[in-house]
């Protein structure tokens, strides 16, 4: 299975869940839109911050430095929960024990993570 640059994978170690992050510096399907908002949801803040954006299979370590808006208070934001992209893009995380806080906001993709130990 090719990653995202195009390398064999080991199926067994290939992260499924990033894939979809991966692709949000990409134009999205069928339009000239470049930049989009993304959400990352886990069961809570704490997997948000260990295993989806921060982990050994995180966002942070497959999407490259280079993909990263750079400046102050740019890139990756632990306190925000919020990655921006070079593009304008933004990966933003939300804890599903508070499903309150995804009311308004609209997204162009969702990255659900363990959906089925959301309470």
């Amino acid at each position: 299975m090719p990653n995202y640059e195009g390398q064999d994978v080991d199926p067994a170690t290939y992260t499924a869940g990033i894939k979809n992050p991966r692709c949000m510096v990409k134009p999205l399907p069928g339009t000239r839109v470049m930049k989009s908002n993304n959400a990352v949801i886990t069961p809570t803040f704490g997997d948000l911050r260990r295993v989806a954006f921060g982990g050994v299979s995180g966002i942070m370590q497959f999407v490259p430095r280079e993909c990263l808006m750079k400046g102050r208070g740019q890139g990756y934001s632990s306190t925000t929960a919020e990655i921006r992209l070079f593009n304008g893009s933004k990966i933003t995380g939300y804890a599903a024990q508070e499903p309150e806080r995804l009311r308004g906001p609209q997204f162009h993709r969702a990255w659900c993570d363990e959906v089925a130990a959301w309470r």
